[in-house]
């Protein structure tokens, strides 16, 4: 299959290497400005957050998408305020299947008023890292804390999304479909956000948060006022 990574972030750059690298499908990615600079002049390199070895990704580098360049899956890897700008692009491309790893609490009105809702599908990605002198440090969290989830906004269980599923299990990602991705985004922000805010709190050191019972006991009580809220406004807390 032909598949197309939007974003060249340390998302988009680990996606598109695993799955490149998998060696069963053809893989580009869209830089812009400085990364596709380095991009091009380096190629696309990642490297295990606990491993040494580097590994050069099997991917094509492109500097944008072309209205009649059609893929079977586009994955949009950007941050939500960097979307907007790209929604236009994607309308006048005619691929049929778009898949927004896009942490999004908002919900999907505003990718459904421009691509429709049969061209969507949601998503979250069950990795992270850093990028440092040009290479990707990455981490695949493991299936019990995040898998990559994926699901469609009808909730459905498509063909589409088993094939999606059998393309991120070739790269080596977790995978875990869920039947209402739009709770499910809601619910990881509610736990997430103060989390992140406790461990920024204690100096960006979470072992320092595990002495600290004040700012802990701050991180349960927001945790539980956003999961409450949820629920009071009709949604399911998932997973």
């Amino acid at each position: 299959m032909r598949i197309l990574v939007y974003g060249a972030g340390v998302i988009g750059s680990l996606y598109a290497a695993k799955i490149g690298n998998s060696k069963y499908h053809e893989v580009s990615i869209i830089a812009r400005d400085k990364r596709l600079i380095e991009l091009k002049e380096n190629r696309l390199l990642i490297k295990h957050m606990k491993g040494r070895d580097i590994e050069k990704a099997n991917v094509n580098i492109i500097s944008e998408l072309d209205p009649e360049d059609i893929y079977d899956y586009i994955l949009v890897t950007l941050r939500k305020d960097q979307v907007k700008n790209v929604l236009p692009i994607l309308r006048d491309n005619k691929s049929k299947n778009i898949l927004f790893m896009v942490n999004n609490s908002l919900g999907p009105s505003e990718w459904i008023e421009q691509l429709g809702p049969e061209r969507i599908i949601l998503g979250f990605p069950g990795a992270g890292g850093k990028r440092e002198n040009g290479i990707v440090n990455y981490h695949i969290v493991s299936s019990f804390i995040q898998p990559t989830t994926i699901g469609e906004i009808d909730g459905k269980y498509t063909e589409r999304l088993k094939t999606l599923r059998n393309i991120l299990l070739q790269a080596g990602f977790h995978v875990s479909i869920s039947s209402d991705m739009d709770s499910w985004q809601k619910s990881h922000l509610a736990m997430v956000s103060p989390m992140a805010n406790v461990i920024y709190k204690c100096g960006g050191d979470n072992y320092t948060v595990t002495r600290n019972k004040d700012a802990i006991n701050l991180m349960n009580k927001a945790i539980r006022e956003g999961l409450t809220f949820l629920q009071e406004a009709g949604f399911k807390i998932t997973p």
